[in-house]
């Protein structure tokens, strides 16, 4: 079976485009390398890639002094059977995505507030299902409930009801976790979302039927790695919204 991928390229060092596939599977990404080395020529030189400014809208970069937490979306059941190994693979799939977390949030964290932004930003852009391929993030008005809070020993426990006005999906969740600091700097930050989802959206097809358990966490990074770098998928053209969703849409 071959999917679209929305596309795999192999370009040289020079910048010439060797080959591209537009499906996932082992055999047609060996089949494009193989097509890219007949066209290689290892001879001609690379020139110097001219600095411009980066547009915004396609290199999102965070604020300074931003911690970046690692989120993970995995369905936790309710899928029906299947021999497709295709199917399969999405059914078991874990995302993995990043939550931004300003310097003006960690201070508010560590009066044990979580402010709007984050509650909302957390809330619309990471409590979704994206195992099975781009997600459609929640609208304000989806957003009927979201209450997170901070005890004095740094136990967070918090209660999400979302659900899309024409009843096509939706989520409810309670949350718990643990934060701290170290050096007055946040060194923790350990957060669990598990409840019912129900429904898909266009990029996220064929989820369980009815309600199915879906489980969201989020932890700081032991190691931090490049991928750690990769802006949140709700940046994806619109960077304001997602640092200000309390504000915009």
């Amino acid at each position: 079976m071959n999917l679209t991928t929305q596309g795999l390229y192999t370009i040289s060092p020079s910048g010439d485009l060797l080959a591209f596939n537009n499906n996932r599977g082992h055999w047609k990404v060996k089949k494009q390398l193989t097509e890219a080395l007949k066209h290689y020529s290892p001879n001609k030189a690379a020139q110097p890639l001219k600095v411009t400014k980066a547009d915004p809208q396609y290199q999102a970069i965070p604020p300074k002094g931003t911690i970046i937490a690692r989120a993970h979306v995995k369905v936790l059941g309710g899928y029906e059977k299947t021999d497709d190994s295709w199917r399969e693979i999405f059914q078991k799939a874990v995302s993995r995505d990043n939550l931004w977390i300003t310097p003006k949030e960690q201070k508010a964290l560590a009066r044990g507030v979580f402010t709007g932004s984050l509650t909302q930003r957390l809330v619309r852009y990471h409590l979704v299902d994206n195992t099975r391929g781009e997600p459609t993030f929640w609208k304000p008005k989806d957003v009927k409930q979201a209450s997170l809070k901070v005890d004095i020993d740094g136990n967070i426990r918090g209660k999400v009801r979302l659900a899309r006005s024409d009843g096509s999906s939706g989520y409810e969740a309670n949350l718990v976790g643990q934060l701290s600091f170290t050096d007055g700097k946040l060194s923790r930050f350990d957060l669990v979302a598990v409840g019912d989802y129900w429904g898909g959206g266009r990029y996220t097809r064929k989820p369980p039927e009815g309600r199915f358990p879906v489980g969201v966490s989020f932890r700081l990074p032991a190691k931090p790695t490049s991928f750690d770098l990769i802006p949140p998928q709700g940046t994806k053209g619109w960077m304001d919204p997602y640092l200000f969703t309390t504000t915009k849409s």
